[in-house]
């Protein structure tokens, strides 16, 4: 083993999360989902640059690989429990979500990036993907790295999983080409702005862009963060029509919660321009408002996670 590896190696040991067992059809719904394997202090673009990964699921052995970025109060389940807000929605802490989105995603293997840092327990910072402040609001401009520190991430995630399980090196750029799906929850949805942004970069690699490439659609789920409620959508058309430019479809669902919120009226009203400018520049775009006839509510928020439609 490489002295790189066996420093990966030492540096992210596994623990695994939860009971279940892989199917090995996946023309049909598992019985239970796989357990969850935690990652920790992965490197990214640089070595001090770090996240957790969860993997559910086989990455060698799916026929497509799903990345979900979550949002605040999302944690570790041991962490939500005692949280004096966060256990109210242990339902939805990191892990349980993992395994609820394998069962959305037949075939696939689920990666959940956690944020770099839960400010104050509460508010996730996702710094190492995209500039932000202490409670994650964030700061998008073009050329911050955040597909290569993806890729590193998701690399290493690999590197390691394959590892465990068969006990062998493995090459990621020749041996898994599985499509990748992209979601960002809440909080999480800063980072798909971020990666949007960072279409337009100069300077990336080869590498990266065979990453990209490999994107099928990005999931929008109730985008939202504490920073009043402005540029939580794209709305700039010269950073829409390159995403429009490259074929990935675009998938938006949100609920009352974000559109309606009092206290943000600028989420709704960025939401209705950035669907309908990719719609003008011919995206292949989904736009679904879920439980518009019900209060809005936080419970509905998290609600999505469950009923969000999957596109085939």
């Amino acid at each position: 083993m490489m002295a790189e590896e066996e420093e990966l190696a030492s540096n992210c040991r596994p623990v695994q999360i939860g009971n279940g067992s892989m199917a090995e059809d996946y023309n049909d719904a598992p019985i239970d989902p796989p357990p969850c394997m935690r990652y920790v202090r992965l490197p990214g673009s640089e070595p001090a640059k770090q996240n957790d990964v969860i993997i559910c699921g086989d990455a060698g052995a799916t026929r497509q690989h799903v990345i979900y970025f979550g949002g605040d109060v999302q944690d570790y389940t041991e962490k939500m429990l005692f949280h004096r807000d966060g256990k109210r929605y242990n339902r939805w802490n990191l892990e349980n979500t993992a395994q609820l989105l394998h069962r959305k995603f037949k075939g696939s293997t689920i990666f959940v990036v956690k944020p770099s840092k839960m400010h104050y327990g509460t508010f996730s910072v996702f710094g190492n993907l995209v500039h932000s402040n202490d409670v994650g609001v964030p700061d998008h401009s073009i050329g911050q790295g955040s597909w290569y520190h993806l890729l590193q991430l998701y690399k290493n995630a690999i590197k390691e999983s394959i590892h465990i399980r068969q006990c062998r090196k493995i090459d990621t750029e020749s041996e898994l080409l599985q499509p990748i799906q992209l979601i960002g929850f809440s909080k999480g949805c800063v980072v798909l702005n971020q990666l949007i942004h960072d279409l337009l970069a100069e300077d990336m690699e080869p590498m990266t862009r065979k990453f990209i490439d490999r994107v099928q659609t990005f999931y929008w789920l109730d985008g939202g963060h504490s920073g009043g409620g402005k540029k939580t959508w794209i709305t700039d058309e010269r950073i829409l029509q390159n995403l429009a430019q490259s074929k990935c479809k675009v998938s938006v669902h949100v609920t009352p919660y974000q559109l309606k919120d009092p206290t943000r009226v600028s989420i709704g009203q960025e939401e209705k321009l950035f669907v309908n400018k990719l719609q003008r520049l011919k995206c292949n775009i989904k736009d679904k408002v879920y439980y518009s006839s019900e209060p809005r509510s936080i419970d509905k928020h998290f609600q999505l996670l469950q009923d969000f439609e999957v596109d085939e």
